[in-house]
This record gives structure tokens, C-alpha cells and sequence, in this order.
């Protein structure tokens, strides 16, 4: 019996396409799963860490609002927990110290409301006492009529905002006061337009402003100062300026000026008008007012204020 091989051992070497084929279709099928096991991972791990690196990112502006929404019941269900009540606890910080702060310049105005400079007051007296023994009773009359004019609107019944119009007459009436003392070396012109007569500002804003024009803008000049006090609308502000002739300040001493009542917060021991200024307008107008101040020196001083009329047309009265 006799049997027959048919070998052929170059058949081994011949390139299988179905082979390569069918290996490619695993290998695309594991690549396939392992991608979508990588997307799962990155899901699980890394967008929750993308989530609250983000979420530090937008604290750390301030934004203490933000708050991770994603539901989740690993750990990152709790770190993100975390997060949310440490935001919402910095947040109930953030509002009580600044209530705090609100407070406390509220006080800061009474008190300058129920104290309004005795020694102000003293003088006014001894200026009546005087008259009086002089018998010149026609400015003993005035002086009366305008002390009283200007506490009746500086206490304004105890309120925090006045009417322009009853702003004027403070000013008015403040500015025939300092007429006693200063005689003729200043005028004072207050131009608040009739459409603007029942916008409210705050009481006490405008007047210290006008005792530094008269009592520096006065100071050493050898010509009369002339006060202008102005109110007119801006886009959407309504904007008061004082301004002077007088012998106006260095611009190094503006520089300092400057300086103290960006740092209201400071309490600046210098220019304590213009800082209280400063801090009630950023108080009261959760920093969307505006102070600003030039001057240079024999060319006069001008400050400009810049309220939101948004804001002062909440307490207008018609």
C-alpha cells in the first residue's frame, strides 16, 4: 500500500488577507472599548476635577455665588457638597461684614448729623451775642433765619436722603454763614436745574465739599473765589460738581488726596471729609457711584460725583 502527499511549503508564506482582516476587527473593537473606558474614566474623574478646579477659579474672583449642581453618589458627590456649603458660608461672611460695614458708616452719618462741628455752632452764638451788642440787627437776622434754615435741612428729621431742592437751601444758607466769617473773599452759586429739584441724594453729601472750597479755596488768595455748585444728568447718572477758583493744591498733595480716598476703607486721617465721602457713596451705592478729583495749584479745585440714576430714582419723590 503506498500513499501520496501533496506539500507545497511556499503556501505557508503566502499573505492572508481574511487573517489581517479579522485582526484588525479585534484590534479596532478593543481599541473601541478601550476608548470608551478612557470617556468613562474621564467622566468619573477627570471632568469632576476640570468641575472643581473651575469652580476655585470663579471663587477666587469673587464669585461666591457659584454653586456644583451635578449629582453624584461617589466621593465626588461629597467633595462637591463641600464645595457648595463652604461658597454658601463665605457668601453669609461676605454680606454680614459688609451690613457690618453699612452700619457702621450709618452710625458715623448720625453721629456727624447730631453733632454738625459744636464748635460751628459756638461761633454762631458768639456771632449773635455780638451783633446783638453792636445793634446790627439787620445780619443779626439773617444769620438767625439761615443757622436756622441750614440745621433744619442738615437734621432733616433724621433722614438719610434730601430732595436737591431742599439741598440747595442748605447749601444757600450754609454759604450766608460763612459770609460772617469770610466776608467777601468767596461766592457761592448753587445751580441745581428745575427737572432735577425732586432727586434725592444723601444729606450732608454736598456740604462739606463746599466748607473745603470756602476754607482752603480761600486760603492765602488775594482774589475772590468763586463757588459753583452744579447737578445735571449724564447718561445714566446724575452728576454733582463743586468747583472753585481758588488757590487750588500741589499735585502731590492731589496725588495723597487720591490716594486716601481710594482707601476709604482706611479711615484717612488727613482728608476725613473726603474719605467719609468716598465710603458712603461706595456704601450706599454698592460701588457704582463714582468720586473724582483734579485741581492744580492758583487753578481751582473741581470734584465730580457720579450717582446711578437707577438708585436715586428709587427715593425720588414726585
Amino acid at each position: 500500500m503506498s500513499f501520496a502527499y501533496d506539500y507545497r511549503p511556499a503556501a505557508v508564506g503566502i499573505f492572508n488577507w481574511k487573517y489581517m482582516a479579522t485582526m484588525m476587527q479585534i484590534i479596532v473593537f478593543f481599541a473601541g472599548i478601550f476608548l470608551v473606558i478612557v470617556r468613562i474614566s474621564e467622566r468619573r474623574m477627570f471632568d469632576p476635577v476640570k468641575q472643581l478646579l473651575d469652580g476655585f477659579h470663579w471663587m477666587e474672583k469673587g464669585n461666591f455665588e457659584l454653586r456644583l449642581t451635578q449629582d453624584r453618589n461617589d466621593i465626588f458627590g461629597e467633595l462637591f457638597y463641600g464645595f457648595n456649603h463652604m461658597a454658601e458660608q463665605l457668601q453669609k461672611m461676605i454680606d454680614q461684614l459688609s451690613e457690618e460695614r453699612a452700619h457702621r458708616n450709618e452710625i458715623k452719618f448720625r453721629l456727624l448729623q447730631m453733632q454738625i462741628k459744636p464748635h460751628f455752632l459756638y461761633n454762631l452764638f458768639n456771632n449773635m451775642i455780638w451783633m446783638m451788642e453792636q445793634k446790627d440787627y439787620e445780619k443779626l437776622e439773617v444769620l438767625i433765619q439761615s443757622t436756622a434754615g441750614y440745621y433744619k435741612t442738615a437734621l432733616n428729621f433724621g433722614n438719610r436722603d434730601i430732595l436737591l431742592m431742599d439741598n440747595r437751601r442748605q447749601l444757600e444758607c450754609y454759604g450766608e454763614i460763612q459770609k460772617i466769617r469770610f466776608g467777601d473773599r468767596f461766592t457761592l452759586q448753587v445751580d441745581f436745574p428745575e427737572e432735577l429739584q425732586f432727586y434725592s441724594i444723601p444729606n450732608l453729601l454736598l456740604q462739606p465739599l463746599v466748607e473745603n472750597a470756602i476754607v482752603h479755596g480761600t486760603d492765602g488768595a488775594e482774589k475772590i473765589c468763586h463757588i459753583q455748585v452744579s447737578a445735571r444728568k449724564e447718561g445714566a447718572y446724575l452728576v454733582l460738581t463743586v468747583a472753585d477758583d481758588g488757590c487750588g493744591i500741589t499735585q502731590e498733595e492731589l496725588v495723597d488726596i487720591r490716594k486716601e480716598v481710594a482707601n476709604y476703607e482706611e479711615d484717612g486721617k488727613k482728608y476725613v471729609a473726603l474719605v467719609n465721602i468716598s465710603a458712603r457713596l461706595h456704601t450706599l451705592y454698592k460701588g457704582h457711584a463714582d468720586f473724582h478729583i483734579d485741581s492744580s495749584l492758583n487753578g481751582g479745585t473741581r470734584i465730580i460725583l457720579k450717582l446711578p440714576l437707577e438708585e436715586v430714582n428709587k427715593t425720588c419723590i414726585v
